[in-house]
């Protein structure tokens, strides 16, 4: 999705994990990005089942118990979600939910964004950069504590516009 898009919600994606009852992973790996495919399940709650979607058939987890998982196409796979999608039930208060966290993480950055501290915190750094960045800037990261708060911090409009050893 994206920067701007309603549903991304990229600050709340810990609460949503946690909270959800299904998590489809769409063409990334159920690797430790996303705790090898365990989601939820804390303080006694069910876990989320997952489905994992892939480009390859290779490319589907083998390791993790899922609940579905379909490897080809990815715009026939997600026309056929999308059209289904669109027959289910509202999710809006889960959605809303999820957006004020995500906007309470976002302010709660601020301070760090533009922190004076010596040495530099390298939220500091995007603090300088975010207002550089363009829609069709090209991100790339590369090492330790820049990337995971680039990661945090920088919403690509669109796919290709991050870069990562990831």
């Amino acid at each position: 999705l994206p920067k701007g898009h309603p549903c991304l919600v990229t600050r709340a994606r810990s609460k949503a994990f946690n909270n959800a009852d299904l998590v489809v992973v769409i063409g990334s790996p159920l690797d430790f990005r996303l705790g090898y495919g365990l989601f939820g399940g804390k303080d006694g709650a069910v876990p989320a089942d997952v489905v994992h979607i892939a480009d390859a058939r290779p490319q589907l987890a083998a390791h993790a118990d899922l609940a579905g998982s379909v490897a080809g196409d990815l715009n026939a796979i997600l026309t056929v979600i999308a059209n289904h999608y669109s027959e289910v039930s509202s999710h809006s208060a889960w959605l809303a939910d999820l957006q004020r966290t995500a906007q309470a993480a976002v302010a709660a950055d601020q301070e760090l964004l533009h922190s004076d501290a010596d040495p530099i915190h390298p939220a500091r750094i995007y603090g300088e950069l975010l207002p550089r960045l363009t829609d069709d800037t090209v991100v790339i990261g590369d090492g330790g504590d820049f990337v995971s708060f680039a990661g945090r911090f920088i919403e690509p409009m669109r796919p290709g516009n991050w870069l990562d050893p990831g």
